[in-house]
C-alpha cells in the first residue's frame, strides 16, 4: 500500500505482451492500480495465440519452458496456487533429432534423448561429437578445433564479461579461437539459429555465450525442455489477465501514439481516438451521469473500453453525460450531450466546457467522448474545394486561390503534426508522404489523410466509387472516410474543416485523447518501441533514446499444417535445407488432433524457418513444395508426404529482438531513460543471463520494482529469483562418482576407435 497520506500514483504500463502483464501483475499485488494499454486484440505479444481456421491452434511458435526459466515458473506457481500446477501445464521433455545435410549431399542424422539431472554438462556437446564423428561427418581435427571455444564459452560470466564480448559476431570469435568451417556448421551454427533466431554472423559473442552458460551450462536440467500441453493463451495468460482485473486495475485495448513530457519528465500517454473508450448510447439517461464517478454501473458498456475512456477524461475531474432533449442522431439514436465541470450543463454553446460526442460505429448505438481540443494547421480558399469529390490539396495539384504563403502555413505544420499521426501509418516519415484530402461528402466539407489504416498504403480517390481505395491491399473507405471493405480496420483519419464564412476553410487537426500519467512502462515489442519514441519528440534530445532507433529485430516464419502421415520426431532441428531448421510434432506435445480427420492418420505440424533467406522469396505453393521434398529427403521416406488443409503461413517480420553487435551496444538498461519512463521487455538489458520469456519476465518484474521504489514503496516485496549457476569444472565427472568414471572411459574409447577407423 501507499505511504497514509500520500496519493496512488498513475501508472501506464504500454505493451500487453508478458513483460508487460507481469509488471501489471505485480504492481496490482503491491496494491496500486497500474493502466494496461495493449493496441491488438490479443495479449501475450511473441507468445500469443489463437485457433485458427478448421481448428488448428495458431500461434507465432510452440513455446518450451526450461528449469532455468526460474521467475516464469516462479509467476506460474503462484497464480496457480496449488503443488500440482505443473503437470497440468506441462509436459515432456522429449528426445530430439539433429538432422543435417552436408555439402557432398549426404544426410546424417542422430538422436538425443533428453538429459537427466545428475550427467555432466558437458556430456551433450561430447555425445554429438561422436556421432559426428562416426557418421564421417567431422573429423577429429573439427572436434579438436572445437576446444578453445567451449573452453571459453564455459568460462564466460554474465555478470562479468558481457560488456567484454558484445563488439564482436559468434563467428568472428569461433574464427580467431581456431575453429575448423565444419564445426561452426554442425556444431555451433544451429544452436545460433535455435536459441536467437540468427546465423553465427549477425548473433554478438556475448549473446551466444550467455545463450549457451543459460541453456546447456548454468542449469544441465535446463536442456530438459518441458512445453505446454496446450495454447499459451489458455494456460498462461488467460489466468493472468483474470488475476491482473480481479485486483481492480484497467486493462483496455488502445494504440499508443507517442509520449510526452513536461521538464524532462515523461507524464503524458497519448492514445489513438479509433482505438480509444467507446460508450453504449443505452447507458445513457435524462438526467447527468459522471462518468468518471466508479459507483455508476454502465452495464452495456464493455469493461475494457469503459477504462480507457474514464482514462483518457480523468484529467477533466468530472464528465457528465445526458440525453439531449429534442434531438435526434439520424440513426433513430438520442442525442447525447457531454460536457465536464458542474453537474449542470453549461448555458452557452461556446462554453469550453462542452465535449465532443461521436458516433463510434456508424450506426450511433456506441459513442466516443472527446475533448473539444483543436490545433488550425492552415486555411484555405473555398473556391480550392470542389463542390462535389476531393482533391488532394499539397502534393499533387496546387490550389489556384490559396496564397503560397498559407499553404506553406499548412504544410509546415502538417509536418509538425506528422508525430501525432505516425503510429497510424509506419511508413509516415516526412511531410510528402502525408497527402491530405479536402473535400465535400453528403454536402459536407471533409478534410482526411489519405493513409489506409491497414498497412499505411496511400489511398487516392475514386470518383466513380465516390470514396478511396488503397491499391495496396484494396481496402475502401466512404465519402466521409469510413471503412466500407477491405483488412482495414479503421477509418481514415479526418481533421475538422470549419467554415470561416469568409469564402475561406480552416484547416483543423484533434489533438489526440492522452492520459495524464506519473510513471511509464514501455514494455512493447522493438519495433512499436520505436514507432511510439518516433512520435514523441520531446524524448528524442536523450541521448539513449536517440540510441534505441537503432535496435534491429529478426524475422522467423512459422508454418503450421496437417501431415497426412505419422513420424516419429517431436521436436527436430536441421541443418543444410532451406525450409527446415526446427520441427515440432504439436499432435505429440499438445495432443492436438482435427476433427476433420478423426478417421485417418494425420499430426499437426509447426515447421519454424529460423533465417531471413526464404522470408517472402516463396510463394505459398512453392513453399509447400520445397517443405514436402526436403521431408522425404531428411527422413529417408520413398515418397513425398502429404499436406493436407489447413496450412498457416506466418512471416512474423520484425517480431523477435535482434543481438547483432550494433544492437547490443545501444540496449538500454531498465532505469537507463528520461525520468518517468522505465522498460521492459526481452529487448531490455539483463541484469542476468536470462533469455527470452524468463529474459521478458525477470524485465517486467524489475520494472514493477522501479515503480515501487519511486514511489516510496519497498522493491523487495516483488520476488526476483536468482538465475540457476554453479561453477563448471572437470570434478563434474569424478562428483557422479564411478558412473563418471565408466562415461568417461567410454568418451575416451569411442573417440579413439573412431579415431584409429579413420586413419
Amino acid at each position: 500500500m501507499m505511504p497514509e497520506g500520500e496519493r496512488e500514483p498513475v501508472v501506464v504500463v504500454v505493451g500487453g505482451g508478458l513483460a508487460g502483464l507481469t509488471c501489471a501483475y505485480e504492481l496490482g499485488k503491491l496494491g496500486l492500480s497500474p493502466i494496461l494499454l495493449e493496441r491488438g486484440g490479443h495479449f501475450g505479444g511473441k507468445v500469443m495465440s489463437s485457433e485458427g481456421y478448421g481448428g488448428l491452434p495458431i500461434e507465432h511458435g510452440v513455446h518450451g519452458w526450461w528449469k532455468g526459466y526460474g521467475n516464469f515458473l516462479d509467476l506460474l506457481r503462484g497464480l496457480y496456487g496449488r503443488d500440482d500446477w505443473e503437470n497440468e501445464v506441462f509436459s515432456g521433455p522429449y528426445f530430439s533429432r539433429f538432422t543435417a545435410k552436408l555439402a557432398d549431399g549426404r544426410v546424417v542424422s542422430m538422436a538425443r534423448p533428453p538429459p537427466v539431472e545428475d550427467e555432466p554438462r558437458i556430456l551433450p556437446i561430447v555425445n554429438a561429437a561422436i556421432d559426428m564423428v562416426k557418421q564421417r561427418a567431422m573429423s577429429m581435427g573439427d572436434v579438436a578445433s572445437l576446444t578453445r571455444f567451449i573452453v571459453t564459452m564455459i568460462a564466460f560470466d554474465h555478470a562479468k564479461d558481457y560488456a567484454a564480448w558484445h563488439d564482436k559476431t559468434a563467428s568472428g570469435v569461433a574464427d580467431e579461437l581456431g575453429v575448423s568451417k565444419n564445426a561452426k556448421e554442425l556444431m555451433l551454427a544451429n544452436f545460433s539459429l535455435g536459441s536467437a533466431f540468427a546465423p553465427l554472423d549477425r548473433i554478438s559473442a556475448s549473446a551466444f555465450f550467455s545463450t549457451a552458460n543459460f541453456y546447456i551450462f548454468d542449469a544441465q536440467a535446463s536442456l530438459a525442455a518441458r512445453w505446454l500441453r496446450s495454447h499459451p493463451e489458455k494456460l498462461v495468460f488467460r489466468p493472468l489477465r483474470k488475476a491482473i482485473e480481479e485486483k481492480g486495475d484497467c486493462i483496455a485495448y488502445a494504440r499508443v501514439l507517442g509520449l510526452g513530457a513536461h521538464d524532462g519528465k515523461v507524464d503524458t500517454v497519448y492514445v489513438d481516438r479509433a482505438h480509444r473508450g467507446v460508450l453504449s448510447v443505452r447507458d445513457v439517461a435524462d438526467e447527468p451521469r459522471d462518468l468518471l464517478d466508479p459507483g455508476t454501473a454502465w452495464p452495456e458498456s464493455e469493461p475494457r473500453e469503459l477504462a480507457l475512456a474514464r482514462a483518457t477524461l480523468k484529467h477533466l475531474g468530472s464528465v457528465w453525460l445526458a440525453l439531449a432533449h429534442g434531438g435526434d442522431s439520424g440513426h433513430g439514436h438520442p442525442v447525447v450531450e457531454a460536457w465536464h465541470g458542474d453537474r449542470e450543463p453549461p448555458a452557452s454553446s461556446s462554453d469550453p466546457r462542452w465535449l465532443d460526442v461521436e458516433s463510434a460505429d456508424g450506426e450511433g448505438e456506441r459513442i466516443r467522448v472527446l475533448e473539444n481540443r483543436f490545433v488550425t494547421l492552415g486555411t484555405l480558399d473555398i473556391r480550392d474545394v470542389p463542390e462535389k469529390g476531393f482533391r488532394e490539396v499539397l502534393w499533387e495539384r496546387t490550389p489556384n486561390h490559396t496564397p503560397p504563403e498559407e499553404l506553406e502555413r499548412l504544410r509546415t505544420n502538417l509536418a509538425r503534426a506528422t508525430p501525432m499521426l505516425a503510429m497510424h501509418a509506419a511508413n509516415i516519415t516526412t511531410p510528402s508522404h502525408l497527402p491530405l484530402y479536402v473535400g465535400r461528402s453528403d454536402g459536407k466539407l471533409r478534410a482526411f489523410v489519405g493513409i489506409c489504416t491497414h498497412f499505411g498504403g496511400r489511398v487516392r480517390y475514386d470518383r466513380g466509387l465516390r470514396g478511396f481505395a488503397c491499391p495496396l491491399h484494396g481496402s475502401r473507405f466512404d465519402g466521409d472516410g469510413t471503412r466500407s471493405c477491405g483488412p482495414a480496420e479503421a477509418s481514415l483519419l479526418a481533421f475538422r474543416v470549419v467554415d470561416r464564412g469568409d469564402g475561406h476553410v480552416d484547416v483543423r487537426i484533434r489533438r489526440p485523447p492522452k492520459i495524464r500519467a506519473d510513471h511509464v512502462v514501455l514494455a512493447t515489442d522493438v519495433r512499436p518501441m520505436q514507432h511510439i519514441l518516433q512520435a514523441s519528440p520531446a524524448l528524442q534530445g536523450h541521448p539513449v533514446i536517440r540510441e534505441l532507433f537503432r535496435m534491429r529485430t529478426t524475422s522467423l516464419t512459422v508454418v503450421r499444417f496437417v501431415l497426412g502421415r505419422r513420424i516419429d520426431d517431436v521436436l527436430a532441428m536441421f541443418m543444410g535445407f532451406k525450409t527446415l531448421d526446427a520441427l515440432f510434432n504439436v499432435t505429440k506435445l499438445q495432443g492436438i488432433q482435427l476433427e476433420a480427420y478423426r478417421d485417418r492418420v494425420h499430426e499437426v505440424i509447426e515447421l519454424q524457418i529460423l533465417r531471413d533467406r526464404t522470408a517472402g522469396t516463396l510463394s505459398r505453393d512453392e513453399l509447400l513444395r520445397t517443405i514436402r521434398a526436403e521431408l522425404k529427403e531428411a527422413y529417408g521416406w520413398t515418397e513425398e508426404p502429404e499436406i493436407l488443409e489447413p496450412v498457416h503461413v506466418a512471416l512474423h517480420r520484425d517480431v523477435y529482438t535482434g543481438f547483432d553487435v550494433e544492437s547490443e551496444s545501444v540496449r538500454p538498461t531498465t532505469e537507463a531513460g528520461p525520468p518517468g519512463l522505465v522498460f521492459a521487455g526481452d529487448w531490455v538489458q539483463s541484469d542476468e543471463g536470462a533469455w527470452y520469456m524468463e529474459r521478458a519476465v525477470r524485465s517486467g518484474r524489475l520494472a514493477a520494482r522501479a515503480i515501487a521504489r519511486r514511489s516510496g514503496m519497498d522493491p523487495e516485496r516483488i520476488p526476483l529469483v536468482p538465475p540457476v549457476r554453479s561453477p563448471w569444472n572437470l570434478r563434474d565427472l569424478a562428483r557422479i562418482g564411478q558412473r563418471g568414471v565408466e562415461m568417461l572411459s567410454r568418451i575416451i574409447d569411442e573417440l579413439f576407435g573412431v579415431n584409429r577407423k579413420t586413419l
